[in-house]
């Protein structure tokens, strides 16, 4: 793990390191009222998941087509997200012991979700979104949802709370995206839909 920190914190910003110490906070929260048997590797994804935010898009694109991970157009048409599949794209190559695990889906998973999202990567997305550092009214809310409605115990009830969170997320991603005259990635979308049975 300690290497695995030096490797990140040399490629980004303070600012970006302060938000990764944040989101790994979250996520090792997180686990143990959900995954309690896989807080170590939620850690870790949580420490990788924007270890490519600070690269060029020229460099972004590179690494997505030379580790083949799997992305569409509307993916690649979507500069914001991109780091997310270049960040899984740099484990893939500088950590390959790591590239058959979670932590490889839940870092391309971490911006815009995905319809079939695993529970790993439902807890590093909205980890990303509610870390303490995120002042936004909006993250803050949803941060205090969930926060307020998982308990030791409850892994059924639980779930429904960070599936609803992931939604209210979506929600405000959406709105703030639409606000601004900004393109929607249907992904983001398509995510919600499929969460909205299990809420």
């Amino acid at each position: 793990m300690y290497e695995i920190k030096k490797y990140v914190e040399a490629r980004i910003s303070h600012s970006r390191w302060q938000h990764t110490l944040g989101v790994m906070e979250t996520a090792d929260i997180l686990g143990t009222y959900l995954m309690p048997n896989r807080r170590e590797e939620l850690v870790l994804a949580a420490l990788l998941h924007d270890v490519a935010k600070e690269l060029t898009l020229d460099e972004m694109f590179c690494l997505i087509a030379e580790q083949e991970i799997p992305v569409t157009a509307d993916d690649l048409s979507t500069p914001a997200a991109l780091h997310s599949f270049a960040g899984a794209a740099m484990v893939k190559r500088d950590f390959p012991d790591l590239a058959e695990r979670d932590v490889i889906s839940a870092i391309a998973n971490h911006t815009l979700g995905a319809p079939n999202m695993s529970l790993f990567d439902k807890i590093i997305y909205i980890s990303d979104y509610i870390e303490p550092g995120r002042s936004a009214d909006s993250c803050q809310r949803v941060r205090k949802f969930l926060l307020s409605n998982i308990k030791e115990g409850a892994r059924e009830s639980n779930v429904r709370a960070l599936n609803r969170s992931i939604v209210m997320a979506i929600d405000n991603t959406y709105g703030y995206l639409v606000s601004r005259g900004l393109a929607v990635n249907g992904k983001m979308l398509d995510t919600k839909k499929a969460l909205l049975p299990f809420i």
